[in-house]
């Protein structure tokens, strides 16, 4: 609450653009303890930065406003259960290890053999190296 306090401080000076960092960095633990009344707060200050900040400072608060909103419905605040949601892409990976728990062939092999690209990443660097050697000795 105390990023709110501070928010409200800076919107007095006329520091909308600090105001709307302070209240983006308390919107988040507040909607994780479930505390409606600072995010009726945050709303409050971001309706007011909405209103008097300049064009960027509006869109900004207008989303703001928005994500609010969101956090507000009962969903969003509901307690933490332990479980995390994962958005995201979970199809498998490959792996050397199989389902069963085995190792694939090809890394008991051994692995990979290094490609042409590894190879010539290392030739590069070694005619750097001596370039910059023959420089300085030439150069003395």
């Amino acid at each position: 609450m105390s990023n709110v306090r501070d928010a409200a401080r800076a919107l007095g000076r006329g520091d909308e653009a600090e105001a709307l960092v302070l209240l983006w960095n308390e919107l988040e633990p507040a909607r994780l303890a479930g505390d409606r009344g600072t995010l009726q707060a945050i709303a409050a200050l971001a309706g007011r930065i909405a209103s008097a900040g300049d064009v960027a400072q509006r869109r900004e608060a207008e989303r703001l406003l928005e994500t609010v909103e969101r956090y507000a419905s009962d969903e969003a605040l509901a307690p933490a259960s332990g479980v995390a949601r994962v958005d995201g892409d979970l199809t498998p990976v490959e792996s050397d290890v199989e389902v069963d728990g085995t190792v694939s062939e090809e890394r008991v092999q051994g692995g990979r053999r290094p490609g042409l690209g590894g190879l010539l990443w290392l030739l590069l660097l070694a005619g750097i190296v001596l370039f910059n050697l023959l420089g300085d000795l030439l150069g003395r």
